[in-house]
């Protein structure tokens, strides 16, 4: 893996090569991301990808006999990690920035009949991790996948995936919120 033959290979642009140490190090990256500076599991392996790619990149500025390749491509990941750390502890959302949780423009004659619904979620919300509170939050504030990933530092398919699992876990589905807006439009109009 450090040979200088196999730097070589990697520096050429070998497809094969770059396959061997993809397979063989992106395990043992991400569990030195999660184990030895604390990222999250589900992260640590995208972390350790990125720092894979970031290597595939920069290959040509590897200059063997400063450091090992493996030592390099750990300190890229190293780096990866400390970005991670700095994009969750900025976007943090807490409970409390919140406040009340209030009914859409428009509906303030519905407002109170889902007085109940809107306790429970407040409570799901606060059983959730803070990273799956901020995804749920910030879709629910419009924010696009696209910025979501960008703070977070994921892809954006993660992030949308990351918000669907988020969503399952608050039990919240379509048709449950289109249950609860039929029973409220029968409600107010008195229909039964």
């Amino acid at each position: 893996m450090n040979s200088p033959q196999f730097v070589s290979e990697l520096k050429s642009g070998s497809t094969s090569a770059w396959e061997r140490l993809f397979a063989r190090l992106l395990q043992p990256v991400a569990n030195y991301l999660a184990s030895t500076l604390n990222v999250p599991e589900l992260d640590a392996e995208e972390c350790a990808s990125d720092a894979l790619y970031s290597a595939y990149r920069k290959i040509s500025t590897f200059r063997l006999g400063n450091a090992k390749l493996t030592t390099w491509i750990f300190e890229i990941a190293k780096n990866r990690a400390i970005d991670f750390h700095r994009q969750c502890r900025v976007q943090s959302v807490s409970l409390e920035e919140i406040g009340e949780i209030a009914p859409p423009p428009g509906k303030t004659e519905c407002a109170g009949l889902n007085r109940a619904l809107l306790d429970e979620l407040k409570v799901k919300l606060e059983a959730l991790t803070q990273w799956d509170r901020n995804i749920v939050l910030w879709r629910a504030d419009h924010c696009s996948y696209a910025d979501i990933a960008g703070w977070l530092g994921i892809k954006e398919t993660a992030a949308r995936v990351r918000h669907l699992r988020a969503m399952k876990k608050l039990n919240i589905t379509l048709e449950q919120s289109e249950e609860s807006e039929i029973a409220t439009e029968r409600e107010v109009s008195g229909d039964e």
